[in-house]
């Protein structure tokens, strides 16, 4: 049996060296955390994912104008304690995303709206959105909240609430 020498390349090498990359990833880690900014707006987490301000009309108005666009755009109302709620059904990619491939279950779009007043005649009007697996399901609902990445359809239809009352 023929024993191959060792590479003299590999025997400079100390454990600090070999620790460096992870030393490395740790502290540019560290460094991200606590260099990085925390933006308070004053505004609730529904209307830093997607908000507009409407002016001279009253909050019956603004939802009924909001139940109309979500209506239009295949959406159905849930009643719901706090607010407007809609669901309507998640696309393929949703299902496939938040269900899983093989799952039964089926995977909803779930928006909770709300009109919050500003005073002297404004408000705004804000929701947040969850793709909800086995909606209705008592033991085995889901909801994973939407980022703020993916707010653009709702931002879009609440612009439209906003320009129907103008």
């Amino acid at each position: 049996m023929t024993r191959l020498a060792p590479n003299p390349a590999c025997q400079n090498s100390s454990p600090a060296t070999a620790r460096f990359p992870w030393i490395l990833v740790a502290l540019l880690a560290i460094g991200a955390v606590c260099f990085s900014g925390c933006k308070s707006s004053g505004q609730s987490e529904s209307a830093s994912f997607a908000s507009v301000e409407i002016r001279g009309r009253g909050a019956t108005q603004i939802e009924e104008t909001t139940t109309a666009v979500f209506l239009e755009h295949g959406y159905t109302i849930k009643s719901g304690l706090a607010g407007l709620k809609f669901e309507k059904e998640g696309s393929r990619t949703d299902q496939a995303a938040y269900g899983g491939w093989m799952d039964e279950g089926k995977v909803k779009i779930r928006v909770r709206a709300e009109v919050v007043p500003l005073g002297s005649g404004a408000y705004r009007l804000q929701c947040r959105a969850w793709m909800v697996k086995n909606p209705g399901d008592p033991l085995f609902e889901a909801e994973t909240k939407l980022s703020g990445l993916s707010s653009r359809p709702y931002q879009k239809m609440l612009n439209e609430v906003a320009g129907l009352l103008k």
